[in-house]
């Protein structure tokens, strides 16, 4: 069956550790190279709970890089990262953009798990009166224009 899969299974895991930079909120290790208990990044929560779900596990075989540097990197570009990555772990975690070359270099993507549509909300004032019925308008969405 699809969904039991990986049940069992024991995945390596590449993570970018942003340990010193503005974006430890993604991934970074502690002082002694673990992850830390406490907000150890949106990265670890996601795979922490994919690994709930799918029964298998990746806090004992991930490796860590850390973000490109191009003053200290010469030539090298995300897509080699995330190309090397992939050939040797089984998975890399990243904010990863699909693109032409990615694809063409054996990348493969999922559907995305961040949606950043923009959703109009508006506060409805509570009926007085439980006889009122909700009332619909087809054109309510040009409200706030």
């Amino acid at each position: 069956d699809v969904k039991d899969a990986l049940r069992g299974l024991e995945l390596s895991v590449a993570l970018t550790d942003y340990r010193g930079t503005g974006d430890v909120t993604l991934f970074h290790l502690d002082s002694e190279g673990k992850i830390p208990e406490n907000d150890p990044g949106i990265f670890a929560i996601l795979m922490d709970e994919l690994a709930f779900r799918a029964g298998f596990t990746w806090r004992n075989s991930f490796g860590s890089y850390k973000p490109l540097n191009e003053s200290t990197d010469g030539n090298q570009t995300w897509t080699d990262l995330l190309v090397w990555a992939t050939d040797t772990y089984d998975i890399s975690v990243e904010y990863w953009t699909k693109s032409a070359e990615r694809l063409n270099r054996g990348a493969s993507f999922p559907e995305g798990w961040y949606d950043s549509s923009i959703v109009l909300v508006e506060r409805v004032p509570r009926r007085s009166s439980s006889s009122q019925k909700p009332s619909f308008d087809l054109w309510n969405f040009l409200r706030p224009f």
